[in-house]
């Protein structure tokens, strides 16, 4: 039951705070608080628990809720309640304005992905996968006075809505072939198992934000900072990889090559616009993508433990870095990576949690990005260890690049950030600390460290020649506009968008609709006419027309009609 109310409780603190609002808004953070506390504490006493159950809902239908709890779920609740109420002490100094509406959305999300990650029936599961794309729009679109922000909401929810009618296609097509929605029916062995595949192929590709779908994800950077953090590390993207892990078995071969083809193109796409973005959350958003594709291309080899590994591990570090950088665009007021100049040794908190984060994503030791990095890079397959290694390298370069551009500044300034500190801090210290923790259940090989060390030290040695010595060669050249312009891919997918609207209302395409629907209409009638005429009986052929002549009124051939 407890499992029940780990999402639940969330939830249903959501409504209640939305109505509460109208009346009494001191209570909101308290509650709030509270409900994220509940789960917090359930999610540790549930940590090695392994259990599933099933409760009515619908008995009339057959349908129930069901409670999976195994050591994935368990362990990622903990992870998303911990991450969760940090974001959400933050987020009391941060939110300035629209609270409730901000508190009552943040709860829904929580409560969404708790609900999906225990989901013991593949009903629920999609339900609480629709609800999460439903709050991502609504809270990618908070400051809904400015169209960016809007927009970027739409096209979140738009995009992912096509991997969200693949799953559903796909839990339509595992009914069919088992008769239930429980997770415990399903099995190695099902009908339209290559059509199953690719729509969950699909779905994880969609919400992951992987190629040729990341654009969404870059244009959601448009919503609070804190929305950011929750939305890359613990909620949203992190439920496609999930997904996979959970239905891995039911992928045929087919499904994880096209997976690993556009996990590769993602991880080395999202490196490499990263490298050139000048907006400091783009290119948080294009280290997401990357890492993302890092994860699921560990699924593709067979890795999962490793997948796992790095999905916790990134929760935390990215939640970090966006908490960082939130700060960061409070003091300086702008999101541009050349105006913020902060100084190293003014700034010892905030210097500290932010280069904890960027070690963590680099994989530096001890920090726990590097242990989940090792395993995932332990693969045999030479082609995968290849593009995982310049993944790896990209990281570095970017990685370095955000750092020394955001810590060039010598003036001296006052680092007070009140309940901001505790969160970032709390954060740095699960990054370094969870990387001593993981030291010892891991076990990685000499062979395999030393490649990945020497990459670390060569990409920083290159990142000090290139932004300390400053070589502008590459500045002002055509492959630095192209990928500054992003390979001009979301303009591309732009102009396919506003062309599908000009159509949609072009008067004289509607005409030529038109035109064509009464032509058509005529042909069937002159067709019609001459079979009824070679009918030798009268009443018949009286009949017929007589039908066709009603049915015809009805038929304006206009589409506005």
């Amino acid at each position: 039951m407890l499992g029940l109310l780990l999402w639940l409780i969330p939830i249903l603190s959501s409504g209640f705070i939305l109505v509460l609002g109208f009346f009494e808004k001191r209570f909101v953070k308290p509650i709030a608080f509270l409900a994220l506390l509940f789960c917090l504490i359930s999610s540790l006493k549930l940590l090695n628990v392994e259990m599933e159950a099933t409760y009515p809902w619908i008995p009339v239908l057959g349908l129930n809720i069901g409670c999976l709890l195994d050591e994935w779920s368990t362990t990622f609740s903990f992870v998303i309640s911990l991450v969760g109420i940090l974001i959400l002490v933050y987020s009391f100094k941060y939110i300035k304005s629209g609270e409730v509406r901000y508190y009552s959305l943040f709860l829904l999300f929580i409560g969404s992905m708790l609900g999906f990650v225990l989901s013991g029936t593949l009903l629920q599961l999609f339900i609480c996968w629709e609800l999460m794309g439903v709050c991502s729009y609504l809270l990618i679109g908070f400051h809904y006075s400015r169209t960016k922000a809007v927009n970027a909401g739409l096209k979140a929810i738009l995009t992912t809505k096509i991997g969200d009618i693949c799953l559903l296609l796909a839990i339509l097509l595992i009914f069919i072939s088992t008769g239930s929605f429980d997770l415990s029916s399903l099995s190695h062995q099902l009908r339209f198992k290559e059509v199953i595949s690719l729509f969950l192929i699909v779905a994880v590709l969609t919400k992951s934000a992987q190629f040729p779908f990341y654009f969404w994800l870059v244009d959601a950077m448009e919503g609070p900072t804190t929305i950011s953090a929750l939305l890359h590390s613990a909620t949203m993207v992190a439920s496609g990889v999930f997904l996979l892990l959970r239905f891995s078995f039911l992928i045929t071969p087919f499904g994880m090559l096209l997976l690993f083809v556009c996990s590769a193109i993602s991880l080395l796409l999202g490196g490499t616009l990263a490298l050139t973005n000048h907006d400091v959350k783009k290119i948080l958003a294009f280290s997401t993508i990357s890492q993302l594709a890092f994860m699921l291309i560990a699924i593709y080899s067979g890795n999962y433990t490793a997948s796992f590994a790095h999905m916790i591990n990134h929760a935390f570090f990215k939640s970090l870095l966006f908490l960082c950088i939130g700060i960061f665009i409070q003091y300086v007021g702008s999101r541009e990576l050349e105006r913020m100049r902060f100084p190293l040794k003014y700034t010892p908190i905030l210097s500290f949690s932010f280069l904890s984060g960027i070690s963590a994503l680099i994989g530096i030791p001890p920090f726990n990005g590097f242990w989940s990095k090792e395993l995932i890079m332990s693969t045999k397959n030479l082609p995968v260890l290849s593009i995982l290694l310049i993944g790896t390298f990209l990281t570095i370069l970017y990685s370095f690049r955000l750092s020394f551009k955001i810590f060039s500044g010598k003036k001296k300034i006052r680092e007070s950030f009140g309940l901001m500190q505790v969160s970032i801090m709390t954060l740095s210290l699960i990054c370094l600390i969870s990387g001593f923790i993981e030291m010892k259940f891991i076990e990685v090989e000499l062979d395999v460290l030393l490649p990945s060390l020497s990459i670390i030290t060569v990409g920083f040695i290159i990142s000090q020649l290139y932004f300390s010595v400053r070589i502008r060669w590459f500045h002002g050249h055509s492959l630095h506009e192209l990928l500054k312009n992003e390979l001009y891919l979301n303009k591309f997918f732009e102009r396919i968008n506003t062309f599908l609207e000009k159509l949609s209302t072009f008067e004289s395409f509607d005409r030529a609709i038109s035109r064509s629907g009464f032509m058509l209409s005529k042909s069937i009638y002159n067709i019609l006419e001459l079979d009824l005429e070679r009918i030798e009986e009268k009443t018949l052929n009286r009949f017929f027309k007589g039908i066709y002549r009603t049915l015809r009124h009805l038929q304006t051939s206009y589409l506005n009609y």
